[in-house]
């Protein structure tokens, strides 16, 4: 509960001009924050809050700062989809479904080539851990000659 020397302490405003003046914002900024839901009401002689109404538009302005920043941050999200998206129509990058299309292609046709050649399971561990496509692809040939 307030006392009396607490409401003697806040700075009540005559005029909406003089709290926007104080507020540092707009007239017609001042009045759309007056619509919001929770907005601190004038006193019978409609003098405004100063204090409560800064802290009101403070908050406000706060999530609204937050709101813009994250309606941005999408916004580049966006525009960097559609760049990927450009530069692989553009044939700058290989979709990821294809490139795992091609690898799933590449480990059946060297599983084909291991079987073909009578290979225990061992022998095809062996070959299939750790070698690159380059040494495997010398490998097969030493294997083919």
């Amino acid at each position: 509960m307030r006392t009396k020397k607490n409401q003697a302490k806040e700075t009540w405003i005559k005029t909406k001009l003089e709290l926007a003046r104080l507020l540092k914002i707009s007239r017609t900024t001042l009045d759309t924050f007056i619509t919001l839901e929770g907005f601190p009401s004038k006193r019978a002689d409609g003098a405004w809050p100063l204090e409560k109404i800064r802290s009101f538009t403070a908050k406000r302005l706060g999530r609204d700062e937050e709101a813009r920043s994250l309606k941005l941050q999408r916004l580049r999200l966006q525009v960097e989809r559609s760049d990927r998206e450009l530069e692989a129509e553009a044939g700058k990058y290989v979709a990821r479904e294809a490139l795992f299309d091609l690898v799933a292609n590449y480990k059946r046709e060297t599983l084909k080539i291991v079987r073909a050649f009578g290979m225990d399971s061992d022998a095809k561990a062996r070959i299939l851990a750790g070698i690159d496509a380059i040494d495997a692809e010398a490998f097969l040939k030493e294997l083919t000659a």
